[in-house]
């Protein structure tokens, strides 16, 4: 989830005129568009950035983060969880770009699902993908603990 958090967050970025250099030339408010790393290690390599000045509008990969897990009705009941969406695309205003949208599962039963245009998001956020896309469902009970229980 780090990378993903990284890939939506705001940052201030000095352009200075060398290397070593102290001079900084500009402040530029930044976002980080990818993130390139090395496949064996996991060391980045490199960050691609845009800019983002407040008048933008910018396409974000905004991540997911599930909540309420131990409080819902259904997992309680021994169903799982089936995440079908670990990030949602939105066209944003560069000041009102969120770190992540909660996904509230606490009141999920088996067989419920939530779906893009239930997520709580500022009204300044257009959704780019359809809003009756699923985003998780409570489905039923594994086969192996359907067996145990027999």
């Amino acid at each position: 989830m780090g990378s993903s958090l990284f890939l939506s967050r705001l940052f201030e970025l000095k352009v200075k005129s060398e290397f070593d250099s102290d001079d900084v030339i500009e402040h530029v408010r930044v976002l980080p568009r990818r993130l390139h790393m090395n496949a064996a290690t996991d060391a980045i390599l490199n960050v691609t950035f845009i800019r983002a000045p407040s008048d933008a509008l910018l396409k974000i990969d905004v991540p997911l983060i599930y909540i309420g897990e131990d409080v819902s009705p259904g997992l309680r009941k021994g169903s799982y969880l089936n995440i079908i969406k670990k990030s949602v695309k939105y066209l944003c205003p560069a000041d009102i770009i969120p770190p992540y949208i909660e996904v509230d599962l606490s009141e999920l039963d088996v067989g419920e699902k939530m779906v893009m245009g239930d997520l709580k998001v500022h009204p300044a956020l257009k959704l780019i993908q359809s809003k009756d896309e699923p985003v998780v469902k409570i489905m039923g009970a594994r086969v192996s603990e359907q067996k145990k229980a027999k």
